[in-house]
């Protein structure tokens, strides 16, 4: 059994590589992992973290600015988006299911945590005439124009 979340990091990038995520899906976890740890100040015991510690954690990047930080962006007055909580949460999550899953862990409290909700996106379609307008644009002596393309 692991002991503290350095241990349980380690554990999760062997357990993820060996089965197949992406080297992407690994950092987002184990990123999403390691930012609960810094909040914490500390490298807890597995056993004592609870999903009340995760509500904490919630609610303080719900308070902090965006790109706080960042090496090059600074003086954001935007508070870190809805979305980006929600990967954050959905990566700790994962990260506790998988080793339990795996029996690295007994049955976590994280792991059946609430993710907040992600706000959904309502994408406004393009009218009738700005579509006219762009396909309007498109000029007809271009490499690309239909007229060009049946010769190759």
């Amino acid at each position: 059994m692991l002991t503290n979340l350095s241990e349980a990091i380690s554990a999760y990038r062997v357990i993820a590589t060996a089965n197949g995520k992406s080297p992407k899906t690994i950092e987002w976890v184990t990123g999403s992992v390691r930012l609960f740890q810094k909040f914490l100040d500390r490298d807890p015991d597995l056993s004592s973290l609870t999903r009340n510690e995760l509500r904490k954690f919630i609610l303080d990047l719900q308070q902090r600015p965006a790109w706080q930080g960042h090496p090059t962006i600074n003086g954001s007055t935007r508070r870190v988006s809805k979305t980006t909580i929600n990967a954050y949460v959905r990566g700790i999550r994962a990260f506790f299911a998988t080793l339990e899953r795996e029996e690295f862990i007994s049955p976590h409290d994280i792991a059946k945590a609430r993710v907040p909700k992600a706000p959904i996106k309502q994408i406004v379609p393009f009218t009738e005439s700005e579509l006219k307008a762009i396909f309007g644009a498109i000029g007809t002596k271009s490499p690309l124009s239909p007229e060009d393309r049946s010769h190759y």
